[in-house]
């Protein structure tokens, strides 16, 4: 029995020196790095029910496991149901000034290293403002001549964010045409000449400001998103290529994690180990974990290969050539470099009309800021628009990420 423990400990130890085990592998895993940081807020006092989320998102390989300070001492989670760990975020539920208040920082940890994240200072504020109920006098304005409207609204900490809706909620007024202005000082809206078809019922809209302002290493950046053109190929068929070949690995160690794959490497293992020792047992177990990673890098650079020499060689044709088709890329305002996209070819089923998303890509550079969520709408509202009555679409298990936003943005399996 004692010889039998021994041989299936060398065989673990055989496969976890193949697959990386609790050793840093070069050229595949790699150590923490942040792509989203918390950021200091301020939780208004008084709520009886509510929640606080600190954000904290790293990049690595194998997947960060996240643990939090509070004060420089450590986060119980699990031990207090009041806290949660949610994707390595931190949610505080009913949040307390005395229990609550301070400086959280947050640490991302695998098998490469660790990573402390920059502090994030939760304070506590006073509720959020109510402007009074009760309408205000008539205003008499002017065509062709400028005025504004006084928000006057009551005391607040911490600072406010103020916007304007005409009639109804949330017919929002756009100040981007020119003739409207919102001071975020004092929330009055001004308006530069004044129409006939600008009479109406004002209504101020406030906001608390719950973050407070940090210095940050990360470039500010405007998104803008458009139909594509054909200028944009290079940079969009690189971006496919990329976005496809990078979860290569990812298909890997999904593949030898399965219980079929652990249950045939140990066997191996073993084999190996009882015909030529320590060093047959590595050496099978080795062969198997290459040719899965070979297996899974022929897969998915021959559909790279297939898709460049299909719809994606003549994009206008495969996914613009019909009214109802459509292919958006985003790109970064000012710079014009193109950072994402997304495609939708229309489909029937009998009577029913639906979309099919399809080419969803992402920069490395910018993901976790919304822009996924942000080209999947653009794909939704267009196929509202044409009176489609769903989207579909098919992606693999091992893009956990793609699946997570798509489950937030409503889809189901």
């Amino acid at each position: 029995m004692g010889s039998l423990l021994w041989l299936i400990s060398l065989s673990s130890l055989a496969l976890k020196s193949a697959l990386g085990g609790d050793v840093c592998v070069s050229g595949h895993d790699s150590g923490p790095v942040f792509e989203e940081q918390p950021t200091s807020l301020v939780y208004p006092e008084g709520l009886s029910q509510g929640k606080v989320t600190l954000s904290c998102q790293a990049r690595a390989s194998p997947a960060a496991t996240y643990r939090w300070r509070v004060n420089g001492t450590e986060v119980q989670v699990g031990m207090e149901s009041r806290y949660a760990l949610v994707a390595g975020n931190l949610v505080i539920n009913s949040p307390q000034p005395a229990r609550d208040a301070g400086s959280y920082q947050c640490l991302a940890v695998n098998r490469c290293g660790a990573i402390v994240s920059r502090a994030a200072n939760i304070k506590f504020g006073c509720e959020p403002p109510r402007l009074p109920p009760d309408a205000r006098s008539p205003q008499t304005a002017y065509e062709g001549v400028g005025t504004f409207l006084a928000c006057q609204p009551p005391t607040h900490y911490p600072a406010l964010s103020y916007r304007w809706f005409l009639n109804e909620f949330p017919s929002f007024i756009q100040p981007e045409d020119g003739r409207w202005f919102v001071s975020q000082v004092t929330g009055n809206l001004y308006l530069a000449k004044a129409e006939p078809n600008d009479t109406g019922s004002y209504f101020c809209f406030t906001t608390i400001n719950m973050e407070i302002s940090t210095k940050s290493t990360f470039k500010s950046m405007h998104l803008t998103t458009r139909r594509y053109q054909d200028h944009d190929k290079e940079t969009v068929l690189s971006l496919f290529s990329h976005g496809i070949e990078e979860h290569i690995w990812p298909s890997v160690q999904n593949a030898m994690s399965s219980p079929l794959s652990l249950g045939f490497t140990l066997g191996l293992g073993i084999t190996g180990y009882l015909l030529a020792s320590g060093l047959g047992a590595l050496v099978l177990v080795s062969g198997w974990a290459g040719l899965v990673y070979y297996c899974c890098h022929k897969l998915y650079t021959e559909f790279v290969r297939d898709k460049l020499q299909t719809d994606m060689q003549d994009i206008v044709a495969s996914y613009m050539s019909q009214p109802d088709d459509g292919f958006w890329v985003a790109e970064t305002a000012g710079e014009g470099k193109v950072v994402g996209m997304v495609a939708v070819v229309a489909k029937k089923n009998g009577a029913e009309r639906y979309g099919e998303l399809f080419r969803m890509n992402i920069s490395p550079s910018m993901r976790r800021v919304g822009l996924g969520s942000r080209l999947t709408q653009t794909v939704l509202d267009f196929c509202k628009q044409r009176g489609m009555t769903k989207v579909v679409l098919e992606t693999s298990s091992s893009q956990t990420a793609g699946i997570a936003l798509y489950q937030k943005m409503g889809f189901k399996h």
